[in-house]
């Protein structure tokens, strides 16, 4: 039994020091990096009272919340949102 340990542990050795010395050298990214290709997207609400657009978002929110099924159709939360 101590003989197959020993040999597990020289296999698994073995093969991570093989993996890592084929491992690439990690990328360096800034956040210049991370911004999308074009123009940024216009804001659709922007000319829009604070209050139309806060209920907007709580429309957008409860919807993604009934897609993800966190919540359910006949909650208050989907009922208020509706009432909107």
């Amino acid at each position: 039994m101590k003989r197959f340990a020993v040999s597990v542990l020289v296999i698994l050795a073995v093969g991570f020091a093989s993996g890592a010395a084929r491992a690439e050298a990690p990328a360096v990214l800034s956040w210049q990096d991370l911004v999308p290709p074009g123009p940024p997207v216009a804001d659709p609400t922007r000319g829009l009272a604070p209050e139309l657009r806060i209920e907007l978002r709580l429309i957008a929110t409860t919807r993604a919340k009934l897609k993800r099924g966190t919540i359910a159709q006949a909650s208050a939360e989907a009922e208020w949102a509706r009432g909107l």
